[in-house]
């Protein structure tokens, strides 16, 4: 990684001097390791990259924007002069000036980074995919891959805005089958150590046998505990349908809800992005545009309240852009959502008359719909009565509904906590799921 702010500074001034009014950079480098198991074959690869994304304005706000290797630099500012000399003015368009920014205390950098060998790291998957192969001998194992990186982001403007931030990202996944079920997992993390003391191989893996025997079959409304999992997964996607003009345009499931001013979910529900959160798989100092991020309440006792919005947006709304412009486009950062007060076991015990599927696993809240809130997800799980009786294994079902009307059914809230990628999410026991197979 040899990229220097200094030399950013220079190429900034250099498209000053071919004729661009403003002039904004961004790069990130990275180095890393790939590595995938599979019944003990290793496949390992070193790897580096590095991107710039360069953004020119003219007069009357014409932009032109570039983006490959930093080596063609001078390339990628006279293709953005280009551009920008043949496109539609926006007196929207320009960099972001000035915003204070915390590029210190975020725990994102793991310093001993430099000194794992390859072999510790590949360790991670291979023992991880021992691990579940080693549970049972019916366990088949795919997909058991590990990942890092070391990534330094850079951006200079014009407008005087001058950063950079060092940061680690270390991801582990498996797949493991029995039979009929299979479980996919994932996880991440910012600092090697955590990532390495998980057993998440046997752990699936003892998941996935948990599930096996006699199942039974569902058909009709069903009560539903989500584990933190699945939560974590319902949420990321939620949060989607979140952006101000997904909003404003009524395309989005919360558009009525937030011109009324209405709970859209449960008063209970309190949902936060913060991209400071110390360790987060989304914590970062600032975004592609430059804008440093601030901390919103999504969704405050159910009713739609911050959204994400992007630099022009926000100066069209006369606000102050909220710092999540990632790829071209808004992307949430570290999610929130606060926890009750009991367990998931002690909730199970006092609502012990009514049957409840307490799920494993989820698959296909991804594909919710953001206008309207329906989705259609397979899920397996035990069909519990009370925290201490199991009544069967149900398998690969069908969970259908809206999840405007099953989230304002929340029976309630667990303490149980778990982050899943970048959410922080509790389990749910929820009403309004149709269950079937």
């Amino acid at each position: 990684m040899s990229f220097e702010l200094q030399r950013l500074m220079q190429l900034v001034e250099s498209a000053q001097n071919h004729g661009a009014k403003a002039t904004a950079i961004f790069v990130d480098e990275y180095t890393g390791l790939d590595a995938e198991v599979s019944r003990g074959r290793i496949v390992k690869q070193e790897v580096e990259g590095a991107r710039m994304l360069v953004r020119v304005f003219l007069d009357g706000g014409r932009q032109g924007q570039a983006e490959g290797h930093p080596k063609q630099a001078a390339a990628h500012i006279e293709k953005a002069l280009r551009t920008a000399d043949a496109a539609t003015g926006d007196p929207l368009l320009g960099p972001v000036g000035r915003l204070p920014m915390v590029t210190r205390g975020l725990g994102i950098d793991d310093r001993r980074y430099p000194s794992l060998s390859v072999a510790d790291r590949v360790d991670v998957i291979v023992s991880a995919e021992r691990g579940a192969r080693g549970v049972d001998r019916n366990v088949q194992t795919r997909g058991f891959r590990y990942s890092d990186r070391r990534i330094r982001r850079m951006f200079v403007s014009s407008s005087d805005v001058v950063a950079e931030e060092w940061s680690t990202d270390f991801h582990a996944e498996g797949k493991v089958t029995v039979a009929d079920v299979t479980i996919n997992e994932k996880i991440a993390s910012r600092s090697f150590a955590s990532i390495s003391s998980l057993p998440f191989g046997a752990v699936l893996a003892k998941r996935v046998l948990a599930l096996q025997g006699p199942a039974i079959q569902l058909d009709g409304p069903t009560r539903v505990m989500m584990p933190p999992r699945v939560t974590g997964a319902l949420f990321a996607r939620l949060a989607k349908a979140l952006q101000v003009d997904m909003i404003t345009s009524g395309k989005s499931m919360f558009a009525a809800a937030h011109a009324a001013k209405v709970p859209a979910f449960d008063t209970r529900i309190h949902l936060i992005d913060d991209a400071g959160a110390p360790g987060g798989a989304r914590t970062y100092s600032f975004d592609q545009q430059g804008v440093p991020p601030i901390a919103m309440a999504l969704l405050l006792e159910g009713v739609p309240k911050g959204q994400y919005v992007d630099l022009r947006t926000a100066r069209e709304l006369d606000r102050r852009p909220s710092g999540h412009w990632w790829g071209g486009k808004i992307r949430a950062s570290n999610l929130m959502l606060r926890s009750g007060t009991r367990s998931m076991s002690a909730l199970l015990s006092e609502h012990s008359q009514t049957p409840t599927l307490m799920l494993d696993h989820a698959v296909g809240l991804e594909k919710l719909n953001l206008a309207t809130g329906d989705f259609v997800c397979t899920g397996s799980g035990f069909l519990r009565l009370g925290n201490d009786r199991t009544e069967g294994v149900v398998r690969n079902v069908r969970l259908s509904g809206n999840i405007l009307e099953v989230l304002r059914q929340l029976v309630d809230v667990a303490s149980d906590t778990d982050r899943v990628g970048h959410v922080d999410a509790p389990g749910l026991l929820l009403d309004g799921i149709v269950v079937r197979g």
